[in-house]
């Protein structure tokens, strides 16, 4: 019986193990380079105002890659939930604008503007999508308590999810932006 169970275990292993070959033969094989969703970085210019944004960047992995993805757009997923995905943008390396698609070059990073706080008295939160972006006109507003989301970038038919979590902490009105921080999970919070 003992032996039954070693063997087993063994199994298992070694299917892990193919399972887990076959996924990077098959990344290797593939003509697309893949996104690295970033860790979120603070980008403001104003003094009382937080604007989160993630960065995303292309791995070549061989010769044979494309360097670039046309026509990229990005959108924020709540896991767990099978509503609609948030239309973000990306913001353009100008930084004056944000379009709703864009081709992603090798070793160029873009950003995604995430979440927005104002430190006023109302602490206005927001998720910072194309309505935003584009006509000024707030669709998320967030209330405070803790968010988690992953993003996915679409590429014509192909989709990439984020590996991780983004754990966004919104503060209560009054709060200093300094609570009001957006993070990396590698696991959801429960």
């Amino acid at each position: 019986m003992i032996g039954t169970l070693e063997f087993r275990d063994r199994f298992d292993d070694l299917t892990v193990g193919f399972r887990s070959l076959s996924h990077t033969c098959g990344e290797l094989a593939s003509f697309l380079p893949r996104p690295v969703f970033g860790s979120p970085i603070q980008q403001s210019t104003k003094a009382d105002y937080s604007w989160w944004h993630v960065p995303i960047t292309l791995q070549v992995q061989g010769p044979w890659q494309k360097l670039k993805l046309p026509h990229c757009t990005v959108h924020l997923v709540t896991p767990g939930i099978a509503g609609p995905a948030i239309d973000m943008s990306w913001k353009t390396q100008n930084a004056t604008a944000c379009v709703n698609s864009m081709t992603l070059r090798h070793g160029r990073t873009t950003l995604v503007p995430m979440a927005a706080r104002r430190e006023a008295a109302d602490g206005l939160t927001l998720i910072t999508n194309q309505s935003y972006l584009r006509n000024k006109k707030v669709t998320w507003n967030l209330n405070p308590r803790v968010y988690t989301w992953k993003l996915e970038m679409r590429c014509g038919k192909k989709r990439w999810e984020s590996p991780h979590y983004y754990v966004l902490r919104v503060p209560p009105p009054g709060d200093s932006n300094g609570h009001f921080t957006l993070e990396v999970r590698h696991q959801e919070l429960q």
